[in-house]
């Protein structure tokens, strides 16, 4: 086994031991030379066992004999490799989160900056158009109908009592609600991540701006 960053590690088996002396010998599983290695370089803190899997470096003596160095078991090194591989998924799926959390907030505020911007392209057009001001009025009392539902329904969440139903934040939304509840989602962080409720609410928006469209051309 090799690590780009670290010193060639090989496996083997520890062929014998000499507890009086020390030192012992590990079968490696790339020959079938045994590789001399001394107590001290055992990591683990007891006697190496024969016949147990180890992983060590290999390196030379005066003499030039190859030896072994920084042997350890198997079964930790094993360990310590999946916790670290769990350290980093642990760690990809936060960045994954991280990034999906940025998605989901730039996609909020251009909901938000768009309502606003719709609304205040309403109002040039009533204004222009000496039209009723009544839809300005109802924009506002339906959009915090619309936001008070949608933080009724987050605090229901949280306390698991009975919900206000989508179809009635679909209701609200359709009816021009929808300006209230793009704010009540961007400060509330609700009704953010399911997906079919996301696209039956953007089409209640479509809905309603083409309501209100029709209106004005028609009674302008």
């Amino acid at each position: 086994m090799t690590n780009g960053h670290e010193a060639d590690k090989y496996q083997g088996v520890v062929h014998s031991f000499n507890t009086e002396r020390s030192f012992g010998f590990i079968r490696p599983n790339h020959s079938s030379q045994d590789i001399f290695f001394h107590s001290r370089q055992f990591r683990a803190k007891r006697t190496p066992q024969i016949g147990e899997t180890v992983i060590f470096e290999l390196s030379t003596d005066k003499q030039g004999r190859a030896v072994a160095n920084n042997i350890q078991e198997l079964s930790f090194v094993t360990q310590k490799q999946q916790e670290r591989a769990k350290r980093q998924q642990a760690k990809q799926a936060y960045h994954a989160y991280q990034e999906r959390q940025q998605q989901k907030t730039g996609m909020l505020n251009t909901l938000c900056f768009f309502a606003v911007g719709y609304l205040m392209l309403v109002t040039v057009l009533i204004i222009k158009l000496n039209l009723a001001k009544s839809v300005l009025v109802w924009y506002v009392m339906i959009g915090a109908l619309s936001f008070s539902n949608y933080y009724k329904d987050k605090l229901s969440a949280q306390d698991d009592t009975r919900r206000v139903s989508e179809k009635t934040l679909h209701i609200y939304d359709l009816l021009g609600g929808w300006i209230g509840a793009s704010f009540a989602q961007r400060l509330l962080d609700h009704k953010t991540s399911k997906q079919s409720f996301r696209h039956t609410y953007y089409k209640t928006i479509a809905l309603n701006i083409l309501i209100v469209i029709s209106y004005i051309y028609y009674f302008r």
